[in-house]
């Protein structure tokens, strides 16, 4: 195994899930890239989104990324979006493995449909947004060292698939 996990994957792809459960299974700690950049600028996501705009997150993500890419057999749960940057890809490659949680659009909006606190599906058509973020990031998703397509899978049978490939 490498040293760290990475787990990538649209929004509502079940990352945080999958990384909890996953680091109680192989007995790692989880490092959740949101929940830190949240703590470090002190506002929620949307709250950093509406004030300071998406390229700004985008630094402190990475900024993030790299400060956790330090760590030591750590499971990481990425934001869905970590895969924009080629420098990204490059930090989790050479600190561990990507693990890419693959889904529809139709499964994840049903993981979604409800949650209010994902600023990029603030629009009249949350679907036609949702397909055509996935459509920009398919290439860069699959660049993970592991896909694993999880439709049909609830976030155990993800790790046992995960720990499987592994």
């Amino acid at each position: 195994m490498a040293d760290n996990i990475y787990v990538v994957g649209m929004m509502g792809s079940g990352k945080t899930a999958v990384a909890k459960l996953l680091g109680t299974r192989l007995k790692r700690v989880v490092i959740d890239l949101d929940e830190r950049i949240v703590a470090s600028q002190g506002m929620s996501i949307n709250e950093i989104f509406a004030s300071k705009g998406e390229p700004y997150f985008r630094d402190v993500e990475h900024a993030e990324l790299r400060k956790v890419s330090f760590a030591d057999k750590a499971i990481v749960a990425t934001g869905g979006g970590i895969v924009i940057n080629d420098e990204n890809i490059a930090v989790m490659k050479d600190s561990g493995v990507i693990i890419y949680l693959q889904a529809s659009v139709d499964s994840l909006l049903s993981h979604i449909k409800h949650d209010t606190s994902r600023p990029l599906l603030k629009v009249a058509d949350p679907k036609a947004k949702l397909a055509e973020i996935f459509a920009q990031r398919k290439a860069q998703y699959e660049k993970a060292d592991v896909i694993i397509e999880t439709n049909h899978l609830d976030p155990d049978g993800i790790v046992k698939k995960i720990i499987s490939r592994l």
